[in-house]
């Protein structure tokens, strides 16, 4: 049986120097099954490891939640470890009650999340090209029918190579999608809901580099956003609430040094701004 490994998710956890506390390693034998058009998935979570990020710019940290997760779908066996946070989770690691969390609602399989998407990019089979499809409206159908298209969608650049893949669902956006670079690349991936951006979000460079990441809701940032330069070091780190910025915006040179931190307040700048040159002394 073949063995592929895949790594979802996973953060750089270099990039700005952050300080993990592990709270808890919890082993799970849950087992559940998958069915999507007659494509039968098992699977079982083999760990769940929680962590406490204190290198962001909360100030009691936000929890992180690591799994590995073992599928058996096509004939073959998959290991996924998917990495996530959740700035939702705050606080300090020793007012978590890890009793009290639910390892399932990390990992859900339900309509809509992103391990669910990501079930279907790797055990729904057929990909259809973009040609093979059409936009009438607001939905996507079957070329020539008035079938709506549920599936894998993709197209390639004139080199060949793969330029975008995405999932259908009842002629809507639902799902993981992804783009590409002409070099073969990633450019980017989102979890898609009804056509609008939910769950982790992230784009990178042409080189491969992290350009940026954040959570999104209904189609709106929430919680940390992180942006990036090419060399890897942060760019900027921004916190949003219901579309909004809110507390501190940090910005930063190429060298790794501040370049500047303002405060915001309901969207709109508010209190303390503070400047540095690229030497980082700052500016009076």
């Amino acid at each position: 049986m073949k063995k592929l490994l895949l790594f979802c998710l996973l953060f750089p956890l270099s990039v700005l120097s952050h300080e993990w506390e592990k709270i808890f390693i919890n082993s799970v034998d849950d087992i559940f099954y998958y069915d999507k058009e007659s494509v039968k998935v098992s699977g079982q979570i083999i760990s769940v490891l929680m962590l406490m990020d204190y290198g962001t710019p909360y100030d009691d940290g936000i929890i992180s939640v690591k799994t590995d997760v073992e599928l058996n779908c096509n004939e073959q066996t998959i290991d996924i470890k998917m990495f996530s946070f959740y700035p939702s989770l705050m606080g300090k690691g020793e007012l978590i009650d890890s009793e009290a969390l639910d390892v399932k609602e990390y990992i859900s399989i339900g309509e809509n999340s992103g391990f669910r998407a990501l079930l279907d990019t790797l055990c729904v089979a057929e990909e259809v090209h973009v040609d093979e499809v059409e936009q009438r409206g607001d939905f996507v159908y079957e070329i020539s029918s008035n079938t709506l298209f549920t599936g894998v969608c993709v197209n390639y650049h004139d080199n060949g190579q793969l330029k975008y893949r995405g999932n259908f669902n009842n002629g809507r956006r639902n799902g993981l999608w992804e783009h590409f670079y002409d070099n073969g690349q990633l450019r980017g991936r989102a979890n898609l809901k009804d056509e609008k951006e939910d769950g982790l979000i992230e784009h990178y460079f042409e080189n491969g580099q992290l350009s940026d990441r954040f959570n999104a809701k209904d189609g709106e940032p929430v919680g940390l956003w992180e942006s990036f330069f090419e060399n890897g070091k942060t760019r900027e780190i921004r916190n949003y609430k219901e579309g909004e910025v809110v507390k501190t915006v940090y910005n930063y040179y190429d060298n790794g040094y501040m370049k500047g931190m303002m405060n915001f307040k309901n969207g709109k700048d508010h209190g303390l701004q503070e400047l540095f040159y690229e030497n980082g002394q700052l500016m009076i």
